[in-house]
């Protein structure tokens, strides 16, 4: 790295809403390409460009730490890019104005603390949009900070303007002292670009104030001058007007912008003489403090669930009698005996615990649970109440799933589950949540909406109807929609995830906490998928389906595990092809969805689930084994519905299982297939129709959840044949 590089301070992301225009990852890279020392990032009250910029960063070190091992020397990062975390902050000002301040992270104290300061300032905040930071609590959390009175907006700048207008005018001794006091509470003065024209400003800060040093700034919202136009449009949809001659670009080595700080003019003071170099070489007095620091804890923080091994294997071991008597299959207790060892010993038993009391909570309450994912797959939580898909073969009244996808091949995985709930019991499970052994502080997972490309084109339209003025050619209307598309538009909240932090952590250290714009529930500054390494998130959804199930239970006195899922009348109503659509059906009763069972002749329950994975995954009926099926080549029992066919069946054919586990996670992601993969398949007698399909699928969805479908499709379509006006009842309450 360039030991006298560029130090930019003061660059606003496209997660300064309404002001930035650069993508993180691209702002790193750029800085990374112009042998930059150090880089700022300043967001107008928000962190959430952190974990991308952060993220770029990571991935630039490692190539570069491997190209310096790959010539025989040792990376330095002493060496390598400064990133300077940061933010610029509405301040209230003893006066009770509001002024713009810098905040500058030095080190691993001061992260966390400008974390708690964004964390109070924004739940205390009246209007989640428009959050201020009091001075008591910039005092209260200082420590590890340096700060900032901003070029623009800043208090010392805006008191220097009120107090004289001139270099001819005088400022009264009295005024004078009153100002040295309030500059000694910041650590710099910032000067940006827009002071082109303000000597007053720089002369008082840099001679008048004492030893609080003035520092030069960028305060760039945008790459280069080809971005203007681009600029313009973000800011009038945020309403705010352009500045005049407010240079807001980045540097590079090439052009340096001196000449757009400060152009002495005749009969300015002397002292002004050559103070845009002491602005720019005062950049280091800022960079020398700042540690390299990462924006995100590293590390799992779980709630520790007191015994939970021991609890977890009394709880299956009853279980397995319960429904299998005291001599099972042997297939329950090598399932069994396979499963359990791998959840303990990976530390996941008291994420199951966790999950069997809050479904629990909801069935005590009368409202049937369903699992969505993979979950169902595994035989452990079927046996904890987590889910009622049981996934051994049929022979022990199973649908036949195999454990590996959800745990993955050799059992260690991090389980991701997922249930939906009543929504008028999802609140109180979520509340429940913090009642568990081993929890702290809870809140909800965040979530930021980036504008999309139609979304920029209507901006565009917008802001050219303003002006009166026909909208650009194709060319220059392709290069504005890539600008503006990916620009944060809101703040926002994940359906149903819930983030827990274990007793004894802070969740303000992981992350900051907000309300989002249009709510009042706190949630996690940083997307929620930010943080899935180091925080565990419960995905606590809702479904109407199960609302109405619960009313049905309710008013019928029938229960839903009681329903047989073969009824030959409700399979037959479900599997009607001459039925084009039956609107109160999820999922089965869509056009599509009964265009494919008319198609294939579903017939039965099994069927019934086939049809649900072809029709949730992608390229996997439409062009793919449609055709297959019109032609007679193959029948819904030899289809690809779900990831599990795909192991299911290679197993069949005698291929091992590690083997047919890697060839269904790469169909499954749509990834194809390997050479050597394929050339397994056919040397194990695999049709050539087969490997075609794997090819071309993009997408496979997961069995058990299509099962999961399959059961709620069935009992609602037996409630409705058999208790047609508990349904229609059951229909009008729920809306």
């Amino acid at each position: 790295m360039n030991e006298n590089g560029i130090i930019e301070l003061h660059c606003h992301t496209t997660m300064s809403e309404g002001r930035g225009l650069m993508d993180p990852r691209e702002l790193v890279r750029f800085a990374w390409v112009c042998s930059y020392r150090a880089l700022a990032i300043t967001d107008h009250m928000t962190v959430q460009a952190f974990p991308a910029a952060y993220a770029e960063w990571k991935k630039l070190w490692d190539a570069y730490r491997k190209q310096c091992e790959d010539g025989g020397e040792q990376a330095n990062i002493e060496d390598y890019l400064k990133l300077i975390y940061g933010m610029e902050g509405d301040m209230r000002g003893e006066d009770g104005k509001i002024y713009s301040v810098l905040l500058y992270v030095k080190n691993e104290t001061g992260l966390r603390n400008l974390y708690r300061m964004i964390t109070e300032a924004c739940l205390k905040a009246a209007d989640p949009k428009y959050p201020v930071i009091s001075r008591a609590l910039l005092d209260r959390y200082r420590e590890g900070l340096l700060v900032v009175s901003a070029g623009v907006g800043g208090e010392i700048r805006e008191l220097i303007r009120g107090k004289v207008s001139s270099l001819n005018e005088t400022m009264e001794e009295d005024a004078l002292d009153e100002l040295k006091k309030k500059a000694a509470y910041y650590d710099f003065l910032e000067v940006t670009p827009s002071e082109t024209h303000d000597p007053v400003y720089l002369y008082y800060g840099s001679v008048k104030l004492g030893d609080v040093p003035m520092v030069a700034g960028s305060d760039a919202q945008y790459f280069n001058e080809k971005d203007r136009l681009s600029y313009e449009i973000l800011i009038s949809e945020a309403g705010k007007a352009e500045e005049d001659k407010v240079f807001h670009e980045l540097m590079d080595e090439d052009e340096p912008y001196y000449s757009y700080f400060y152009a002495p003019a005749k009969g300015d003071p002397e002292e002004l003489q050559g103070i845009t170099e002491r602005l720019f070489e005062n950049r280091k007095l800022i960079e020398q403090q700042i540690e390299y620091i990462a924006p995100l804890r590293e590390g799992k923080f779980r709630p520790v669930w007191p015994n939970a091994e021991e609890e977890i294997t009394r709880i299956c071991e009853d279980r397995v009698k319960e429904l299998f008597g005291e001599t099972p299959d042997p297939e329950v207790r090598a399932r069994l005996d396979r499963e359990l060892p791998g959840i303990c010993k990976n530390g996941y038993a008291g994420y199951y615990l966790m999950w069997r009391k809050l479904v629990q909570k909801s069935l005590e309450a009368g409202y049937p649970a369903g699992c969505r994912g993979s979950v169902g797959s595994s035989f452990v939580a079927y046996l904890c109440g987590i889910t009622e898909i049981n996934p051994l073969s049929a022979a022990c009244g199973g649908y036949d799933i195999p454990v590996e996808t959800f745990l993955g091949f050799h059992l260690d995985k991090e389980p991701d589950i997922d249930i939906n709930f009543a929504p008028s019991i999802r609140e109180t499970v979520q509340e429940t949540v913090k009642e568990l052994p081993g929890v702290g502080e809870t809140c909800h997972a965040g979530t930021i909406g980036v504008r999309t490309r139609q979304q920029a084109e209507a901006m565009i339209k917008k802001y050219y109807d303003g002006k009166n003025r026909n909208l650009p050619d194709r060319e220059l209307m392709e290069i504005l929609t890539e600008d503006l598309a990916g620009t944060k538009k809101v703040n926002g909240i994940h359906p149903g995830g819930i983030m827990v932090c274990p007793e004894g952590e802070e969740l303000a250290s992981f992350t900051p906490l907000i309300h989002p714009e249009y709510g009042k529930a706190v949630t996690t500054a940083f997307e929620y998928h930010e943080l899935w390494g180091s925080l565990l998130k419960l995905d606590i959804l809702g479904h109407d389906s199960y609302e109405l199930l619960h009313f049905l239970q309710d008013h019928t006195g029938v229960k839903i595990e009681d329903i047989p899922l073969e009824e030959k009348e409700v399979l037959s109503y479900l599997c009607d092809e001459s039925i084009p659509e039956i609107r109160d059906i999820p999922e089965y009763g869509a056009d599509y969805v009964r265009r494919v069972i008319a198609q294939t002749g579903a017939r039965t329950f099994e069927d019934l689930v086939k049809i649900s994975g072809l029709c949730h995954g992608t390229d996997v009926w439409m062009d793919n084994q449609e055709p297959l099926f019109r032609r007679g080549t193959i029948t819904l029992k030899e289809c690809i519905a779900s990831r599990d066919d795909v192991m299911l069946t290679l197993l069949s054919y005698g291929i091992g299982r590690e083997d047919a586990y890697r060839i269904m996670e790469q169909v499954r992601k749509g990834k194809g297939l390997k050479e050597e993969q394929a050339l397994l398949m056919t040397e194990a007698g695999m049709p050539d129709w087969y490997l075609n399909v794997c090819r071309k699928v993009r997408y496979l969805f997961p069995k058990a959840h299509a099962v999961a479908y399959a059961m709620m499709a069935v009992r609602l379509a037996y409630f409705k044949i058999h208790y047609a006006d508990a349904y229609k009842e059951g229909l009008a309450a729920i809306g």
